[in-house]
């Protein structure tokens, strides 16, 4: 006795467990038939090999069938629901299997494990070694067309004129942009075999990618997706660039917090996150002072932030940095240190000579062009390890009291200071730029 798999009637194109009328299908079941046959005529025939089947009760047409397999279209009588499927062998009627019909199921064709996609021009198949290009006009092959406004009689072929479009209009999407719909419907001069024309947008997303997906929706909760391969222009190399503007206050003790002034310069409109550290360098070595992610909206960002001088540091010309770095495809970061420009040192001198105007800051005018920040150092310290963010400086600790100074920079003749109140030392922290190219 012929007897249909559990489950066994699909549609043809990616075996999906639903129908629609005027589809085509496949069942898959035990001693289907005594032999292999297929239609070679259209319209089709109902019998092949003294095998039919019925889809609610409705002779169905059939393409092939075999002991395993028939594949056959569903009538377009066939009401949406759950409709019973029978396999007639010889006169030997099978157990009813049922099946989910709806009016639009949509799956394309597809070889290879892709969408069967052609250009609607020549018919060349889309595929890696020929991939789409923006605005071009491409076909995809589509199972599952069963509201028409023109349908074709069950078994026969579809016609030109006029053509079945489908009732619905489905919305097609490539990545995340719409694509133009210039026909959905049946395929001329074919039993069951639908397509949809359309046309790719003008403009493609930048992307790494070599496809994109294709979505096919008909609304009802059944959608389509398949991957097409598309020539996609590169990726525009995010480019952003840091400057500080200002720092507050004029001096700072270790441990203190000071506030950076920063513009980030979003040279590509990058929209997306954005890493932004501050350091302290002196001479080759660094020291981090803060972080913190932004987001950042495709145009320049200008705003401040808080940070604290690392209170392990001791007196010495230091550099304050910033750096961005954009997350994305392409990332690149460019240290552009820039030459301090006048600034100073209060306490005990340093052998350079130090103008009057150190507390002011001088903004940038040129590339390699900042200015001075002098901070103060609380008590002489010395600072001990060699991590990755050590600093290293002189040893600054004494342990005789430190000279007052009077208002001219001179030496007072007052030697009776206690030792327990040390002069304190500063130390100029410098603004840098560094950007990211």
């Amino acid at each position: 006795m012929p007897t249909i798999n559990q489950g066994g009637v699909v549609e043809a194109a990616q075996f999906q467990p639903m129908v629609a009328p005027g589809s085509i299908a496949s069942l898959f079941g035990q001693y289907l038939a005594g032999g292999t046959f297929q239609a070679d005529t259209i319209p089709l025939p109902t019998e092949l090999g003294s095998v039919q089947v019925t889809v609610d009760g409705v002779l169905a047409p059939l393409f092939y069938v075999s002991n395993g397999q028939i594949n056959f279209q569903i009538p377009f009588e066939t009401a949406p629901g759950t409709a019973n499927v029978i396999v007639n062998r010889n006169g030997v009627v099978g157990p009813a299997e049922p099946v989910q019909v709806k009016d639009y199921t949509p799956a394309a064709f597809r070889s290879s494990g892709l969408g069967i996609v052609v250009d609607n021009a020549t018919g060349s198949l889309i595929n890696a070694g020929n991939p789409a290009t923006a605005g071009q006009i491409i076909r995809v092959y589509m199972n599952g067309f069963g509201d028409l406004d023109h349908p074709p009689a069950t078994g026969a072929a579809s016609a030109s004129d006029p053509l079945a479009r489908t009732i619905v209009v489905p919305q097609v999407s490539l990545g995340d942009q719409p694509v133009t719909v210039y026909y959905a419907g049946m395929t001329p001069g074919l039993v069951g075999l639908g397509q949809i024309d359309m046309g790719l947008p003008e403009e493609l997303p930048a992307s790494l990618r070599a496809s994109l997906p294709l979505t096919i929706d008909f609304g009802g909760g059944v959608i389509d997706e398949e991957e097409l391969f598309v020539t996609l222009p590169e990726p525009i190399s995010p480019d952003v660039g840091i400057e500080i503007s200002g720092v507050s206050p004029e001096s700072a003790l270790p441990g203190d917090p000071i506030e950076g002034s920063y513009t980030i310069q979003n040279l590509t409109g990058y929209t997306g996150p954005a890493n932004l550290s501050f350091y302290l360098r002196l001479a080759n070595s660094y020291a981090s002072i803060g972080r913190t992610t932004l987001e950042l909206s495709g145009v320049d960002l200008s705003q401040s932030a808080e940070v604290t001088v690392n209170s392990s540091l001791s007196a010495g010309n230091y550099s304050l940095g910033a750096q961005v770095t954009v997350e994305g495809d392409l990332n690149r970061a460019n240290d552009s240190f820039r030459d301090p420009v006048g600034g100073g040192i209060h306490g005990r001198p340093t052998g350079r000579s130090r103008s009057r105007n150190h507390r002011r800051f001088a903004a940038p005018n040129h590339a390699g062009r900042h200015a001075h920040l002098p901070l103060q150092a609380a008590q002489p310290q010395r600072l001990h390890g060699r991590g990755p963010n050590h600093i290293p400086t002189r040893d600054l600790e004494r342990r005789e009291p430190l000279a007052h100074r009077n208002g001219h920079g001179r030496r007072s003749r007052n030697r009776h200071r206690s030792r327990e109140s040390p002069r304190r030392k500063t130390w100029p922290l410098a603004r840098t730029v560094q950007s990211c190219a």
